[in-house]
């Protein structure tokens, strides 16, 4: 992901993006989740758009529940994915 493209996701879909970026980086997807707030928080600073104590509160929980969902894709399937996928990444 190109910072274009994450400029262009906070400008269309602010709060929304943030917390799909940070939540699916928790998960385990390589995605540029702190880079996202990074440059989500400069975007609050600048142009006054987004709350930065917003901002923080929406991070939190991005992280969590991506923390939880990835820990429930691995404790419900983690063994069939391991065994199915495994000899793949090793």
């Amino acid at each position: 992901m190109t910072s274009g493209l994450i400029t262009h996701l906070l400008q269309s879909y602010g709060y929304y993006a943030v917390f799909a970026l940070i939540a699916l980086e928790s998960m385990g997807l390589p995605l540029p989740g702190e880079s996202a707030l990074i440059a989500a928080a400069l975007y609050a600073g600048t142009t006054h758009h987004l709350s930065i104590a917003v901002l923080a509160a929406v991070a939190a929980a991005a992280a969590i529940a991506g923390d939880n969902a990835g820990y429930w894709i691995g404790r419900t399937g983690g063994l069939r994915l391991a065994e199915r996928y495994g000899h793949y990444v090793r």
